[in-house]
């Protein structure tokens, strides 16, 4: 995805650090440590990086807290890069973290012009080698993640929802991190699900207040269904006129959130998933007109 703003995003959202539980997590082919081995290069002697942050940050102290690593700092600091790479690369856990780890900060490494190239290096290697994971940039940051692959047209669709960074597109691209980013946080994504949702819809129903929550939405839409417009005209088998069924979505969306007081809900990962895919729906029915005031 092309960069076409040179902003420093510095806020680092930290992996959880290898449990000990014996659970396994996906790694990365083996076929694919040299690549991940070349790009990882330049992170290791700072001091003589190009990247914008390489005179303030020690990219292998700050990976090593991260990770909770003891590294040899008896030497110079390639040997300390050494210790950091022999503790990893045999380490599925370790070795996604400390990689996702330098793509959130790529700058250490890089300079701005080559952070997307070697970004877009990496990615393509790891879809030569089958990876579960791929690279996923911020549009409008230089800014990277880890996340598991899906297919490429969901892909396509987040990526033209979120071409322009508004509330809506800056909610989703954060629901899209939380559900598929190395660390998932499902309650996070399906929040996040939900406020683009909220965004979207207000500029349509409720374009007079701009903290109109989903049930408020929900409420107006059902009011008078002869205010709303709809692209689709004919009902289903079941009777439901095309708006009823966008309301059945919104309310579905609505009424399985984790923060209803008493809570009843647990968020799965599976549930996150699917909602960030119907969240990108419905922000796409009401950003193209598919809904409309009539």
């Amino acid at each position: 995805m092309a960069l076409i703003k040179l902003r420093r995003r510095d806020e680092v959202r930290p992996g959880r650090p290898p449990d000990d539980s014996g659970e396994e997590q996906l790694g990365f082919p083996a076929s694919v440590i040299p690549s991940i081995a070349q790009f990882l290069g330049p992170f290791w002697d700072t001091t003589a990086s190009s990247g914008l942050s390489s005179a303030s940050r020690d990219f292998v102290q700050e990976a090593a807290i991260l990770l909770r690593l003891r590294l040899d700092w008896s030497g110079d600091q390639r040997r300390a890069a050494m210790s950091l790479w022999t503790a990893t690369y045999k380490d599925p856990q370790r070795l996604v973290a400390l990689v996702d780890f330098a793509l959130r900060n790529i700058l250490v490494g890089y300079s701005p012009k080559d952070a997307g190239v070697a970004a877009g290096e990496l990615d393509r290697h790891l879809r030569d080698a089958g990876s579960p994971w791929q690279v996923r940039s911020v549009e409008g940051f230089v800014a990277y993640f880890l996340e598991r692959r899906v297919d490429a047209g969901t892909t396509a669709a987040l990526a033209a929802a979120t071409s322009v960074l508004d509330d809506d597109g800056a909610h989703l691209v954060r629901a899209w991190e939380r559900a598929y980013g190395r660390d998932p946080d499902p309650g996070g994504a399906y929040a996040e699900a939900v406020k683009a949702v909220e965004a979207a819809a207000r500029t349509v129903v409720t374009p007079d207040d701009p903290t109109a929550t989903l049930e408020k939405i929900i409420d107006e839409l059902r009011r008078d269904s002869t205010k709303w417009s709809c692209v689709f005209t004919e009902p289903t088998k079941e009777g439901q006129s095309p708006d009823e069924v966008v309301i059945a979505m919104l309310d579905l969306l609505m009424r399985n959130r984790s923060d209803q007081q008493p809570p009843t809900v647990v968020i799965t990962q599976e549930r996150a998933e699917s909602t960030v895919h119907l969240a990108l729906t419905l922000v796409q029915l009401f950003r193209c007109g598919a809904i409309s005031r009539r």
